[in-house]
């Protein structure tokens, strides 16, 4: 699978971006759940958090949209991987993730999930994102610390985001006219805005490939890594 990986920049909601890490020499350690096809190296060893400030963490969302077409279901898959050498243990980074203001999951912990640091793990998630009388609709992604954790860092994480637009049950993946409608619904996600945002020293890329095809049916990837802006890479 071929990804082209662009600057992330116009996705990221609002002015709190978090901040961006890289650690190559990490050694990723793919499994059998998570085999070395699923994404390359540098998915893995570049993320986006939030940052070690937990009275601003708390504050806001960690956010993400993106425009995409209506009348179709989605599948998300966010790829995860704990190469901070602080967290290592169980319970020390949990957070919640929403998609379109919906909880899609409680107590997210890269290291329970993955069964170490340095281990890659992915999640996949499916939403109906519906015709709401224009071809495009906002899809949100967002981040935050689980409220209650108790956890070493009110922190939130993500390696990498690919979101597949999946065919209808005619087997259609044709974008379908736009029905008139009298009130559009706003899509807004729960955000709550910190007083500033850090700068970044890198930026986040996202890669687009159109026409794939996969185990289901698809004419849409997006591959969101972290990666510096000056560098660019196949896989």
């Amino acid at each position: 699978m071929f990804r082209t990986w662009l600057d992330d920049s116009p996705y990221i909601f609002g002015c709190a971006a978090g901040t961006v890490s890289s650690r190559f020499n990490v050694t990723i350690k793919y499994s059998q759940d998570t085999p070395a096809y699923t994404a390359p190296v540098f998915v893995y060893t570049t993320s986006r958090s939030m940052g070690r400030e937990p009275n601003i963490n708390m504050n806001y969302n960690l956010t993400w949209n993106f425009y995409i077409d209506g009348g179709f279901n989605y599948l998300l898959r966010l790829h995860f991987c704990e190469t901070d050498l602080e967290v290592t243990e169980v319970g020390q980074r949990v957070f919640d993730i929403f998609i379109n203001n919906q909880t899609a999951e409680r107590s997210a912990d890269v290291i329970y999930w993955s069964g170490g640091n340095g281990i890659p793990v992915y999640r996949d998630y499916v939403l109906l994102i519906p015709n709401e009388g224009s071809s495009k609709q906002t899809l949100w992604l967002a981040l935050h610390p689980s409220e209650g954790a108790r956890s070493k860092f009110a922190d939130a994480i993500l390696n990498g985001l690919e979101i597949f637009r999946l065919n209808n049950s005619d087997g259609s993946l044709a974008v379908p006219d736009p029905e008139p409608s009298s009130s559009l619904a706003s899509l807004k996600p729960e955000n709550k805005q910190p007083k500033k945002g850090k700068k970044l020293s890198m930026k986040i890329v996202i890669g687009v490939s159109v026409g794939c095809t996969l185990t289901i049916s698809l004419s849409l990837l997006l591959s969101l890594i972290f990666w510096r802006k000056n560098r660019r890479s196949y896989y």
